[in-house]
């Protein structure tokens, strides 16, 4: 398993705005000296709003997010923020905002227009209006982006703790510095989050302001270290996901400038002057945990040694950091400590008990130090502070499913399947889980799903071919297996089960030429336990009669030999 140090469709008109627009407005104010983290917390205050879900809508049930507000033309404010809290992939989409006075104003429906999505080449962003006649402040976008390794990050927005019901208007705001360790080609990111730094967010952050030194907003918050990426959702029944990374990141705020101009939104607020930061000063030499902790991250993937030394110099200067602890324990993790990771993922629990990633990430530990009971102890903290976390419903299922409990291990990829329901590994996992049921019907339709997502899903049609055997549809099962031959011909499980199916259909010389096939390509990996499972199966066939002419098939169930891919095994 590879630690990865990284982040961590509109039915409406587009934006009503007026036909004529200023040119944008770039302004060189003086230039001061960095202005003080309260002045920048009192700043973001005031432009920065809550995005709630429907009233009545209960933790756990619908998301809540963030934005900013951008322009203000007469009583209509634009606020920016991320496509995915204003388009959630799953729950009700939120209908109101509440300003930093304390007042709710409800989104105009028609307003809302999706900037692009969080896929790579793309940009998690989007716009919407609400309409009020108060005196709202505007935000000031920086522009070049001049955030560098060592820059200055201060994160403004509103948390969902759902354990404490902080959800909708009962979130409160909070302010976290950071500093900022990557700042690469937007292209290059998923959703454009390209900005990434060191800094405790969670979700409902989501949207807000990211600013700089001199309280200019340079991105859009979107990635929380409580988020998931659903790419590495994997198939099978093996507990194969990566530790979270449990960074921090954000859209540039010159991709929203861009965005915004293409669909006729001029009159922004931007400052073009210098930044009054000095990063290489702060990389160079630096002074506190922050500036640490981002010179860790940045050496990562190329010298962790050198990484745990700076998290660890950041924990000596601040013994309560749990965002070094938990860093300390990626690395330490990476390097095959996983005890040494242990201990580091309880010491950023007990300096921060509502870190999720941190319950996550010491679940995966024990789980992999023999401590099954307590890796679902810790997913479901996980889950308790993220309820739409696909990953830790993901890997408890797959703990369930080694301890055989079934029922622990069908409601969570239940789970998995309504949070992604457009990955065909989603419905896989769930036709695995329905096997400890013997629910035939419903494995062959998730099979029969996930095929239709990923027709080249060759694990699907190698267990439902199993599935439908046992049913007692054997030519429709040697039809999956052929399908997975058509362009897999050298599947030496497709090929193997093939020739037991045939063999059961009364095909012995197909069956022969199948089993016998299998064994080369089984000796040829080097798989000795598939090779003398099919050398036994050739065996088996040698030493006994027909027992039904070909023009009779045998329908009953299939005996003797286990296939290497049945479907209580994994494959």
């Amino acid at each position: 398993m590879n630690l990865q140090f990284i982040s961590y469709k509109f039915p409406d008109p587009v934006i009503s705005v007026s036909a004529c627009f200023a040119a944008i407005v770039f302004f060189q104010p003086a230039v001061f000296a960095a202005k003080s983290a309260q002045e920048i917390a009192q700043y973001a205050n005031t432009i920065t709003v809550q995005v709630n879900r429907p009233a009545g809508v209960g933790a756990g049930l619908a998301s809540d997010g963030s934005g900013f507000i951008i322009k203000r033309e007469g009583n209509t404010y634009i606020v920016l923020t991320c496509n995915h809290v204003i388009n959630p992939s799953d729950g009700p989409k939120p209908v109101r905002i509440r300003t930093n006075d304390g007042l709710s104003h409800n989104i105009n429906p028609t307003s809302v227009k999706s900037l692009g999505t969080n896929t790579k080449g793309s940009n998690d962003l989007a716009l919407f209006t609400f309409n009020s006649d108060k005196d709202y402040a505007v935000a000031e976008l920086r522009s070049p982006n001049q955030a560098k390794l060592g820059s200055k990050a201060f994160i403004f927005g509103y948390p969902v703790n759902n354990d404490l019901n902080r959800i909708a208007e009962n979130r409160v705001y909070d302010f976290q510095s950071g500093t900022i360790w990557e700042s690469k080609d937007a292209s290059l990111s998923d959703g454009g989050y390209s900005l990434q730094y060191a800094a405790q967010t969670a979700g409902g952050m989501s949207g807000g302001p990211v600013l700089d030194v001199d309280a200019k907003v340079i991105g859009v918050h979107g990635k929380a270290d409580t988020q998931t990426d659903v790419k590495q959702l994997q198939s099978g029944d093996q507990l194969t996901t990566d530790i979270k990374s449990g960074i921090s990141a954000a859209v540039p705020i010159e991709s929203a400038i861009i965005l915004s101009q293409q669909i006729g939104i001029y009159g922004l607020k931007i400052d073009n002057s210098t930044t009054t930061d000095n990063p290489k000063e702060r990389i160079t030499n630096p002074q506190d945990p922050n500036d640490f902790l981002a010179r860790g991250l940045s050496q990562t993937s190329n010298n962790r040694t050198a990484a745990i030394n700076d998290f660890s110099q950041a924990i000596a200067l601040d013994p309560k950091n749990s965002i070094a602890y938990y860093n300390r324990g990626n690395a330490r993790y990476d390097m095959g400590d996983k005890q040494g990771a242990l201990a580091d993922y309880n010491e950023a629990i007990r300096s921060n008990p509502y870190h999720a990633n941190a319950y996550y990430n010491r679940g995966v530990v024990r789980y992999y130090l023999g401590d099954k009971q307590g890796a679902i102890a810790d997913f479901t903290v996980a889950l308790r502070f993220s309820p739409n976390d696909i990953l830790a419903y993901y890997s408890r299922g797959s703990v369930f499913r080694t301890m055989r409990d079934g029922r622990g291990t069908f409601a969570d990829f239940d789970q998995v399947v309504r949070l992604a329901p457009h990955l065909p590994e989603s419905y896989y996992n769930r036709a695995l889980a329905r096997a400890f049921f013997n629910d035939r019907q419903g494995i062959v339709a998730d099979f029969t799903q996930a095929i239709a997502l990923n027709p080249r899903f060759s694990n699907a049609y190698i267990n439902r071919s199993l599935t439908m055997r046992r049913l007692g549809h054997l030519p429709a099962a040697i039809q999956d297996l052929n399908t997975v031959l058509s362009y897999e011909p050298n599947n030496a499980i497709a090929i193997y089960q093939r020739g037991l199916f045939r063999r059961d259909a009364g095909d012995r010389q197909g069956a022969f030429a199948d089993l016998q096939r299998a064994a080369d390509l089984f000796q040829q990996a080097r798989d000795t336990a598939n090779y003398q499972k099919a050398m036994y199966a050739i065996q088996r066939l040698q030493s006994s009669p027909p027992t039904f002419p070909p023009s009779q098939p045998n329908y009953r169930q299939p005996g003797g030999e286990i296939t290497p891919g049945s479907i209580n095994q994994p494959i």
